[in-house]
């Protein structure tokens, strides 16, 4: 166990420490990062991204710089270049999920579902049964019609998650698409004792 926060510890220092930010101070890229976050939080993409640019042009490869400027890409729908800082913090980091998530959003937006699927793939690769990986990835075979494969993550899925209702609904609509209108009615009657202000349910049994 001492190892694992040994292994953990200098993971962050890596991640923060002084040196990591080429010449920037922690107190000159928390303003920064400040800045950006609260820019973000006010629907400012722009601003965001000239903060974290600040940052990033004094240390291209940063994981969590890269990071952030992704999403802020993303968030002001400039895909080609949240992709590329996706793809940055990613060989920064091999391991780590948040690039291999930011990636299928970016893919997702795009409706490149092909995409959504090597991305998500991958990150089951490091980890089988991630949920965001996995409901991603469900949403993106159902796309293609690849229903047989999206049921079989969604059966797995709610194995581990049988109140989860974002799966539910999934499960419901692969269930509508194949005629199976009494096993829906009761997916989706189970969905509206977990959120009673469902839409798709109340639709579905309304309209039955």
């Amino acid at each position: 166990m001492r190892s694992i926060y040994l292994t953990l510890s200098l993971l962050l220092l890596s991640a923060v420490s002084t040196g990591s930010w080429a010449g920037f101070s922690k107190q000159e890229v928390q303003a920064q990062f400040a800045s950006a976050h609260q820019s973000l939080g006010l629907g400012r993409y722009e601003e965001a991204i000239k903060a974290l640019t600040v940052v990033y042009l004094n240390d291209p490869k940063q994981y969590i710089t890269n990071l952030k400027l992704a999403y802020a890409y993303y968030l002001n729908y400039q895909y080609a270049n949240a992709r590329h800082h996706y793809q940055i913090a990613h060989e920064s980091h091999p391991s780590a999920y948040a690039p291999f998530l930011g990636l299928m959003n970016v893919a997702l937006a795009q409706k490149n579902y092909q995409q959504v699927e090597k991305h998500g793939f991958n990150l089951l690769k490091l980890d089988l049964n991630n949920y965001y990986g996995n409901l991603k990835l469900i949403y993106a075979l159902m796309a293609q019609n690849k229903d047989e494969f999206a049921q079989s993550l969604l059966s797995k899925m709610l194995t581990y998650y049988p109140e989860e209702v974002a799966f539910l609904d999934m499960q419901a609509q692969l269930y509508v698409k194949n005629k199976d209108i009494d096993a829906a009615k009761e997916v989706y009657e189970y969905i509206l004792i977990l959120d009673p202000n469902h839409v798709a349910a109340k639709y579905f049994l309304t309209k039955g």
